[in-house]
C-alpha cells in the first residue's frame, strides 16, 4: 500500500500461528494478550478495529464461531453451562517485537 499523505510505501502482514487466545484469568486480570503478530514495514500500526470472524469458548467449552464485535461487545448465552457468554470493553495496544 502507498500512505495517502506522504506517498511513502509500507505493508502490514500478519504472522500466522504467532498469536495466543485471551483467557479468562487474563482477561480478570486485566493483562493484554498476544492475539495477533503482524510484521510492519514503513507503517506503524496505531488502532486496531475488532471486526467479524472471532471465535470463543465458554468455561463450559461451548464454542461461538464468526463473532462479530464491530459494536465493541458480544452477548450470547451458554445453554450447556446455563450460564451468560459476554465479551465487552474491548482495548488494543501495541508493542514493538524485534
Amino acid at each position: 500500500m502507498q500512505c495517502k499523505f506522504c506517498g511513502r510505501d509500507g505493508t502490514v502482514a500478519m504472522i500466522e500461528g504467532r498469536g495466543q487466545p485471551l483467557t479468562h484469568s487474563q482477561s480478570q486480570s486485566g493483562k493484554y494478550a498476544p492475539l495477533m503478530l503482524f510484521d510492519c514495514r514503513g507503517y506503524e500500526p496505531v488502532d486496531f478495529v475488532f471486526a467479524d470472524g472471532w471465535k470463543a469458548e465458554s468455561l463450559e467449552g461451548t464454542r461461538f464461531e464468526n463473532i462479530d464485535l464491530s459494536n465493541g461487545d458480544f452477548a450470547d448465552y451458554d445453554e450447556k453451562g446455563e450460564c451468560p457468554v459476554t465479551i465487552s470493553n474491548l482495548r488494543s495496544t501495541f508493542e514493538v517485537v524485534k
